[in-house]
């Protein structure tokens, strides 16, 4: 019930349109850091745990929320 809960809570404060857009803020981000100007980031289920703590923050969510929408949209990006 608490992840349904947390599903419903994502979706209703976490618009998709703002997600994919704040997510790409991230890589872009990411993508400037000394570590990563020389090897590409990681795909983007592996970076959800590490957006979800500032993605969580834009929206004032909690981490668990912010994760597992990040989870369900990326899923549904790659047909899972």
């Amino acid at each position: 019930m608490e992840k349904q809960a947390n599903m419903f809570a994502g979706f209703l404060l976490i618009p998709t349109n703002h997600l994919e857009r704040e997510f790409e803020k991230i890589k872009t981000d990411l993508r400037s850091l000394p570590d990563f100007r020389s090897k590409p980031i990681p795909e983007d289920d592996v970076l959800a745990s590490y957006a979800a703590i500032r993605i969580a923050r834009i929206f004032d969510v909690s981490e668990d929320v912010a994760e597992i929408r990040l989870v369900h949209w990326i899923n549904l990006k790659k047909g899972r």
